[in-house]
């Protein structure tokens, strides 16, 4: 599910320091930039879709979306308190 982005990620840091002074280097920064977005929310839409098999399972991902996009909190926090509650039992 990730292949794509993170291959597109590799390639282009191998090739970004390389390239460091060339004028195109920042057009090209601001085009990859929303494909890199697509790449994750596409990701993040299909394993949504896997996930979420009961109602308790899509509310926390719906209250994790909306906490990610609403507060400056690091995501691994909300994927550690997702994996807490699955470990507990909970969803």
């Amino acid at each position: 599910m990730s292949l794509p982005g993170a291959a597109l990620t590799y390639a282009v840091s191998r090739l970004w320091t390389a390239f460091r002074d060339r004028p195109w280097r920042r057009r090209i920064q601001h085009g990859i930039a929303p494909l890199t977005v697509g790449l994750v929310a596409c990701t993040a839409w299909i394993m949504a879709g896997l996930a979420d098999r009961t109602t308790a399972s899509a509310a926390l991902t719906l209250a994790s979306a909306l906490i990610a996009l609403r507060s400056r909190a690091n995501p691994l926090w909300l994927l550690a308190g997702g994996a807490l509650l699955g470990a507990a039992g909970w969803l």
